[in-house]
């Protein structure tokens, strides 16, 4: 009798390949998680636990976890390649500016053309917004290197001349960071698997970080009082 597994054990398993898990999140997970992204305005810890997230499932569709990437210095870049899937802020971009540029090329009359670029006349509240679109569009723009001289974003009126050349546009806004290439075949399990010394060591490292951090946040409070 057939029984239904949930979808996590696809992404775990090791009877289906990496490469095959990436497409099948990249095609049907991320397309739920950023769902209506063009239009966000994420602030910098909004974008951190989309990462953190993000690299947690690459992870397990690698069959890797955080103890195991610490003891044999696992990188999320390595992985990234391993499973074809490039890292949230590539995602976050290119949908984005892929949107954006569509606004672009549209008629002045349009609603979105008209909002994206409408003023507001009146003054802002008091401590203002914590992220804005336009901020949103210039952040986008550096990851895929569309800035002047200055190292700054480029224009509204520069990049929306590009934009007009749609395919163009396309080709800037969807450059992947790095080459995929052909798929890579999974190590054995046996040589990333961490032993219980292993284990031992990087819970005493971690317990022992730790300490020194409340050392250190102790003597600059005591230090304080003393002065």
């Amino acid at each position: 009798m057939y029984h239904e597994r949930p979808i996590g054990h696809f992404f775990s398993t090791s009877d289906v390949s990496e490469r095959l898990k990436g497409k099948i999140y990249s095609g049907g997970v991320l397309a739920v998680l950023l769902y209506g992204c063009e239009s966000w305005c994420l602030t910098a810890e909004s974008i951190s636990r989309l990462r953190n997230w993000h690299n947690k499932r690459i992870r397990e569709m690698c069959r890797v976890t955080m103890c195991q990437s610490f003891v044999h210095q696992i990188s999320s870049a390595s992985l990234q390649k391993r499973t074809g899937v490039f890292s949230i802020e590539y995602y976050l971009a290119s949908r984005t500016l892929l949107w954006a540029g569509h606004v672009a090329r549209m008629p002045k009359s349009w609603l979105p053309k008209r909002l994206m670029l409408s003023w507001v006349h009146e003054p802002r509240i008091a401590g203002g917004q914590e992220m804005t679109y336009g901020r949103s569009l210039e952040r986008h723009l550096k990851y895929f290197g569309l800035v002047d001289d200055g190292g700054k974003a480029i224009t509204f009126s520069k990049w929306a001349t590009l934009a007009q050349d749609r395919a163009g546009w396309l080709k800037l806004v969807t450059k992947a960071p790095f080459n995929i290439g052909k798929p890579q075949l999974r190590p054995p399990r046996c040589d990333t698997r961490a032993t219980p010394e292993e284990k031992r060591r990087f819970l005493a490292r971690r317990a022992h970080e730790t300490e020194q951090q409340r050392r250190a946040l102790f003597n600059a409070e005591t230090d304080a009082e003393t002065t």
